[in-house]
């Protein structure tokens, strides 16, 4: 039963991410569209913008790392 526990938990904490993920991303979609609909001009171009295309890059791949580490102990502890 705590090997059931534990992999419940697990799922609800992947949940739970993705929800939060996908509330700041629409958020984030719907201020842009918003604030620039209404000022007329154009946002930044982003393209080429190493640091942040490694933020982009590397963040969600260590919080997928997480995941799989967190998963891997709860199927091994059984």
């Amino acid at each position: 039963m705590v090997e059931l526990d534990l992999l419940s938990g697990i799922n609800w904490l992947i949940f739970w991410s993705a929800a939060l993920v996908f509330v700041l991303v629409q958020s984030l979609l719907v201020y842009s569209a918003v604030r620039f609909r209404r000022s007329g001009r154009q946002p930044a171009e982003t393209f080429g913008k190493t640091r942040l295309d490694l933020i982009w890059a590397i963040g969600p791949a260590i919080v997928m790392a997480g995941f799989f580490v967190f998963s891997l102990q709860a199927m091994l502890a059984g």
